[in-house]
């Protein structure tokens, strides 16, 4: 119990945080993740059984190697993976009792950090649908002035045209075929036009709420710059950068760099803890 309110209280203040200022301080990721460590020994400690304590190491490394995947193809930022590492070490994991398909499958199951891994996919898809589809309304001319500029470039254009060939010669085979093919082919098509209209949102929201210019004073690391930075023919940072590094905001600084353009991700920790609620009720 005193791990859920510790991860209720973290995950409250974090999404707060997260909204107000789109990062999450280190401070409060640590806290969490040697908290639920300290709590697991202590109470392993005292009971005399150290499984308790390794349940939240096994949680902890499970999402350490989920967090490390999400960070580095550029999904996540760091205050979001080093978040997770906090509620993996809280939640906890049993080790399987064998390796067998359906002890393994009772395993995912029936274990709440996979639970709560699932939880996160499907309320962070909705809340990110939600969080873009808002955005768009409130900034709609603007987001519209990105769309049609992503619409008429090269990338979307060989894809619009390559869709409508396929989709043609696709019809008019379908005509000889049976009503099984005929509905699998269209409703493809139809959800293909709906992700290449939902991917044109995307790209108007991104390029209107998601990239600011940011004082050069203001820049935490782990922000992510979305243009190339150079002082005359030496490259400070970049796009292909995974996050800022300290050393490259003090370069920053060393050089009169002024602003630099950084992409501000969806503030996804109120997902978290919107999934994390889900998941307590569930078991209480």
């Amino acid at each position: 119990m005193l791990l859920l309110i510790l991860c209720f209280v973290v995950l409250l203040i974090g999404s707060i945080e997260d909204i107000k200022k789109r990062e999450i301080a280190d401070y409060l990721n640590f806290f969490l993740l040697l908290s639920a460590l300290v709590i697991r020994f202590f109470a392993s400690f005292f009971s005399f059984s150290w499984s308790f304590f390794f349940e939240g190491i096994f949680g902890f490394l499970i999402f350490f190697l989920f967090s490390i995947l999400l960070y580095y193809t550029g999904q996540w930022g760091g205050g979001d993976s080093k978040m997770l590492l906090g509620l993996g070490a809280s939640i906890g994991a049993s080790l399987p009792k064998s390796f067998d398909i359906l002890s393994l499958k009772d395993f995912f199951l029936t274990e709440p950090l996979f639970k709560f891994f699932i939880l996160i996919f499907l309320v962070g898809a909705i809340y990110a649908t939600i969080w873009t589809c808002v955005v768009a309304v409130l900034q709609w001319k603007r987001v519209f002035e990105k769309i049609k500029i992503a619409f008429s470039s090269k990338l979307f254009s060989y894809i619009r045209y390559a869709f409508i060939v396929v989709f043609l010669l696709g019809s008019i085979f379908s005509i000889s075929q049976n009503f099984i093919f005929r509905f699998l082919f269209f409703s493809f098509s139809g959800v293909f036009i709906l992700m290449y209209g939902l991917i044109l949102l995307l790209k108007g929201v991104e390029g209107t709420a998601m990239i600011k210019s940011v004082k050069v004073s203001d820049l935490t690391e782990g922000d992510w710059v979305v243009e190339d930075v150079f002082f005359g023919t030496k490259k400070i940072c970049g796009s292909d950068d995974l996050g800022l590094e300290l050393k490259q905001i003090e370069s920053l600084k060393k050089h009169g760099i002024k602003e630099v353009k950084v992409k501000q991700g969806i503030p996804f920790v109120p997902s978290f803890f919107v999934a994390f609620l889900i998941l307590i009720f569930n078991l209480v």
